[in-house]
């Protein structure tokens, strides 16, 4: 995302949005501090204490239990990921449960590519078939994404208040992320590359923790 389309981006919901973005950041960078002091990472409160295995889902304090606004996540990593990158936490959106008990109640939003410390180094979304998801499109997706963003975390969850803060600040680019994986959805045909196996990512950008929260503040009145 160029620095011109990310400044519309943060600014897109107004001053006071932006105050509310800046305050999260503040709050990140002092999680991040705590985790210092303490002498862990984010990433150490997601895998524990044991050896992380390659493709077994970790999530501090049962990630997958619905938190406010509606989301819930994992944490994996495939062994050999993409340059720089630990794994991924894998963010969901819970749907309300519909009359057919066998069909999916999530819709992947969003995946957070991070290093060995937990830091953010690339979001992606993927194609259905990975996570097994029910679809929706990136306009639906905006909305529920807005309920996300606008609840609050839990207080005593790190992990949560972590991930919460990094939707926030990352907003401008999974909002764009959305749009273009419904853009090549479309250019690739239709729903019928939803289910193809050689597709696993739709969109995808190189994300950086210290120039999203310095854009941030170069936005600021």
């Amino acid at each position: 995302m160029s620095r011109s389309v990310l400044q519309r981006g943060l600014l897109a919901g107004g001053v006071h949005h932006l105050h509310s973005t800046r305050r999260t950041a503040r709050d990140l960078i002092r999680l991040l501090d705590d985790c210092v002091a303490r002498g862990v990472t984010p990433l150490g409160d997601a895998l524990g204490s044991g050896v992380p295995q390659a493709w077994q889902h970790y999530a501090a304090d049962d990630g997958q239990a619905t938190r406010p606004g509606g989301w819930f996540f994992y944490y994996h990593s495939h062994g050999r990921g993409a340059r720089g990158e630990h794994g991924h936490f894998h963010v969901f959106v819970r749907l309300p449960r519909g009359r057919a008990r066998s069909a999916p109640d999530f819709v992947h939003l969003v995946g957070i590519g991070v290093d060995a410390r937990g830091l953010p180094v690339r979001l992606f979304t993927t194609n259905r078939w990975v996570t097994g998801e029910a679809w929706r499109s990136a306009p639906a997706m905006g909305r529920k994404f807005a309920q996300i963003v606008a609840a609050q975390p839990a207080a005593a969850a790190p992990l949560e208040r972590w991930l919460h803060d990094l939707l926030v600040l990352f907003a401008p680019q999974i909002r764009l992320l959305l749009a273009r994986r419904d853009q090549r959805v479309a250019a690739r045909g239709g729903e019928g590359v939803l289910d193809d196996r050689h597709v696993y990512v739709l969109s995808c950008c190189r994300v950086s923790l210290t120039d999203q929260v310095a854009a941030i503040d170069a936005a600021s009145p």
